[in-house]
């Protein structure tokens, strides 16, 4: 099964950047432009991975992991914060990544994190682990 990406940044050409290469890397990868538009895709299915830029405008990505851990909607998802100032509060279990970042960093980022969404949603679901 691919893992399901959401990628959120309020830049289209990164927001674009960041799609194409994780969809080249065998992800299934949708895309938001805005913190509201990101609650909204999550309230309609759930992902593996929340790859979120903090500097989103209107509501930063803190703000948004915040939200959407408060209306049940992260359950078995792992949180990515890219961000170039890392900010004073970051959501328990968020990883960071670092802006400016090499793509082979997205990459392992975004495969850690994934494979421990894989681990939550099978201990959530009661599946020994091994």
């Amino acid at each position: 099964m691919l893992s399901r990406i959401l990628v959120v940044d309020d830049d289209p050409a990164l927001r674009e950047i960041a799609a194409e290469f994780l969809s080249a890397h065998g992800y299934q990868v949708s895309t938001a432009g805005s913190g509201e538009e990101a609650l909204s895709k999550l309230e309609r299915g759930a992902v593996e991975l929340l790859l979120t830029d903090d500097g989103l405008g209107e509501m930063r990505g803190v703000e948004l992991i915040a939200r959407a851990a408060e209306r049940g909607l992260l359950r078995g998802t792992a949180c990515v914060l890219m961000t170039g100032l890392l900010p004073s509060r970051v959501p328990h279990g968020t990883l960071v990544l670092e802006k400016p970042f090499e793509t082979s960093c997205l990459l392992d980022m975004v495969a850690a994190a994934t494979w421990e969404s894989a681990r939550r949603r099978a201990i959530d679901a009661g599946a020994p682990l091994a």
